[in-house]
């Protein structure tokens, strides 16, 4: 009986040690703040391996220069462990058949509310 207590409260503790950092990591200044800018934004990295993610921008922004274009965020981790987030509009360009063929990003731009 001693036996089995001594293996459950083993198992516990391990259980413990083993998720801890995740625990730890859920509710750092960084996930809250990656959370934050996943409602708003879209990752980069997604887009450029398929473009058709694109579609599925949450927030539209007008790039000012060389002329207005409008586009949508999108967010690119700078670093690993990430030191921060540069935040670009992408517009896109338009095939003959109305797909889109290239996105350019764009650092002046404005966001477009409702």
């Amino acid at each position: 009986m001693i036996r089995h207590e001594l293996i459950r409260v083993a198992t516990f503790l391990l259980a413990g040690v083993l998720l801890a950092p995740i625990a730890a990591r859920a509710g750092t200044d960084l996930t809250k703040f990656e959370r934050l800018l996943k409602k708003t934004t879209i990752d980069s990295l997604v887009v450029l391996d398929d473009i058709k993610e694109f579609q599925k921008a949450k927030v539209a922004c007008v790039c000012q220069s060389p002329a207005k274009r409008a586009g949508v965020l999108v967010r690119l981790r700078m670093g690993f462990p990430p030191s921060g987030y540069l935040i670009a509009c992408n517009y896109p360009t338009f095939s003959a058949d109305g797909s889109v063929s290239s996105l350019t990003a764009c650092d002046d731009w404005e966001l477009l509310t409702k």
